[in-house]
């Protein structure tokens, strides 16, 4: 198991798109922000980009996007990830709870600071 923390930092950038579909409105994500991973006794400083488009069904906003996890060192390693997961608004809308999955594969390196990642689950 894999344990990271992200905090997010003055180079939090977000963008919202706004998609009107015939049956249905997609809101579209896009994160970008600055981490430290620990996995395998190390830890490594990251940098994550994600996308994911949200539609709201049954009061739930249902997610899903992919991601790209790059270490900020010299080493050029960078993990992507596909992850789904639900939202939903609580206490009168002051505060959003979530569940999701996120699965990361296709690391560039399988024994650098990313490669632990490489096929790894993880739930949010």
């Amino acid at each position: 198991m894999a344990w990271s923390r992200f905090r997010m930092s003055g180079s939090q950038n977000l963008l919202f798109y706004y998609l009107d579909y015939i049956r249905r409105s997609q809101i579209e994500t896009t994160v970008s922000y600055d981490g430290t991973m620990k996995g395998s006794g190390s830890r490594v400083e990251v940098r994550h980009i994600a996308t994911f488009t949200s539609s709201m069904r049954d009061g739930a906003f249902l997610s899903e996007g992919t991601g790209v996890i790059t270490a900020k060192d010299a080493s050029g390693e960078m993990a992507t990830e596909l992850g789904r997961g639900v939202t939903r608004f609580v206490e009168g809308g002051k505060k959003v709870v979530g569940r999701g999955l996120f699965i990361f594969f296709n690391t560039s390196s399988k024994t650098g600071n990313l490669g632990f990642l490489n096929n790894l689950t993880g739930v949010l």
